[in-house]
């Protein structure tokens, strides 16, 4: 392993909700994202032994192929082709909301 930092983090932050029609509902919930570098994925394993990415373990990151990825709802599709495709190529999908 390198001993260079790595520059993946965990991002932290919150949701909120607010609706007030037809009822007034609202909430706000906190959540926690790992923004993993790809061209860091192979250390990750070395930072702890209950780190992996090629088998099941306390903490376990799995890249999916298009192959081995489970059938997707159209309305989906926009937001794969927007954080799966490589930066300076377009998406292979038209992103329109």
């Amino acid at each position: 392993m390198s001993g260079k930092p790595l520059v993946s983090q965990f991002l932290e932050g919150n949701i909120r909700h607010r609706r007030t029609t037809p009822v007034a509902h609202a909430f706000d919930t906190p959540i926690g994202l790992y923004a993993i570098r790809l061209d860091e994925w192979d250390r990750l394993p070395g930072l702890h032994p209950g780190i992996a990415t090629r088998h099941l373990n306390r903490v376990w990151f799995r890249r999916g192929g298009t192959t081995s990825r489970p059938a997707m709802a159209p309305w989906m599709r926009p937001f794969d082709a927007m954080l799966s495709w490589p930066p300076g190529i377009a998406p292979a999908v038209p992103l329109s909301w």
